[in-house]
């Protein structure tokens, strides 16, 4: 029997319901995403977002990061959660349709997207020194190259 597949929608329809501060959260949330797909990491699962509880005010805030590299050189060819409907071929549109439906800015989505598509620009020109096999490390470099251009502004 294949595990069933959580969508994004239900993991921030249930960080919004719990999170003392949502929309921080869901931005987080929408960061961690974008993030994921940015680098080819195919196995963040529902079981890799977590939330923690948040002191003694009461409710809860999403958890650091974990368990975040690429998959892809290890077969991962598809996002584990699905977005918008989709496990591939994300687009900047896409993250500010969902962030504007749960309450996030625009203005903010695009920061973010920005501000991780110039970070990861530098590390595309250093996959060879991760190791893999010369026809792994060049589809990775593909991979990530329109992973970003998929989330850069569009022109």
């Amino acid at each position: 029997m294949a595990p069933t597949r959580i969508p994004c929608a239900d993991i921030a329809k249930g960080l919004r319901d719990v999170c003392l501060a949502p929309i921080p959260e869901l931005s987080r949330f929408l960061k961690l995403i974008a993030f994921s797909y940015l680098i080819a990491n195919g196995d963040l699962h529902a079981k890799n977002v977590s939330i923690l509880a948040d002191g003694p005010a009461g409710g809860f805030r999403l958890s650091p990061a974990y368990d975040l590299l690429t998959t892809l050189p290890y077969g991962d060819q598809r996002m584990a959660l699905k977005f918008e409907g989709r496990d591939d071929h994300f687009k900047r549109s896409h993250f500010i349709a969902f962030g504007k439906r749960l309450g996030v800015k625009e203005a903010a989505i695009s920061r973010m997207l920005d501000a991780l598509c110039d970070a990861v620009e530098p590390w595309i020109g250093k996959l060879d020194a991760i190791g893999f096999d010369a026809r792994k490390t060049e589809h990775l470099r593909q991979t990530l190259e329109k992973r970003r251009r998929d989330l850069s502004k569009e022109d």
